[in-house]
């Protein structure tokens, strides 16, 4: 991880612009990832959740155990954006929108400030068949506001 950062903010430096990153969820729930967070020169990070989390509804922690590492990440984040992954991209089941608005009602729980979270799917779509990405893109859209409305 030293060495990943060390390239990363050699590779960014001089720039002025919106530095993101993404990264691929890990095995270990990204724990070397973040206490590096704060020597990113990151401002937003977008990473997998929905891949491993349940597909009940629900915004407490038993019911969202993919968003375990937004705890971490609020801890060493400071101020930085979260890429909120809220599609499994690694299969074809199209999320409901209420799945989708929880995700983000609980994420928005855990960091605070809504400003923060940008939503999206954990990674490309690429490997999903068009009718299905495009479903699964509709459907957030539609969680997306869901969770807007239940936020006034």
């Amino acid at each position: 991880m030293e060495m990943f950062v060390r390239v990363f903010n050699e590779q960014v430096k001089g720039l002025s612009a919106k530095i993101n990153t993404h990264i691929c969820y890990s095995g270990d729930e990204y724990a070397s990832l973040m206490p590096r967070i704060p020597d990113l020169k990151a401002v937003h990070f977008a990473l997998e959740f929905a891949n491993r989390d349940r597909l009940e509804l629900g915004t407490d922690d038993s019911s969202r155990p993919g968003y375990r590492a937004l705890k971490q990440f609020r801890e060493y984040a400071g101020n930085k954006e979260i890429g909120l992954g809220v599609l499994d991209v690694h299969s074809d089941f199209i999320e409901p929108p209420e799945l989708v608005r929880d995700r983000i009602l609980y994420a928005v729980k855990v960091i605070g400030d809504p400003s923060r979270i940008y939503v999206n799917p954990d990674c490309g779509l690429r490997t999903r068949k068009r009718s299905v990405a495009f479903a699964k893109l509709r459907n957030m859209i539609e969680g997306v506001r869901l969770a807007e409305r239940a936020l006034r």
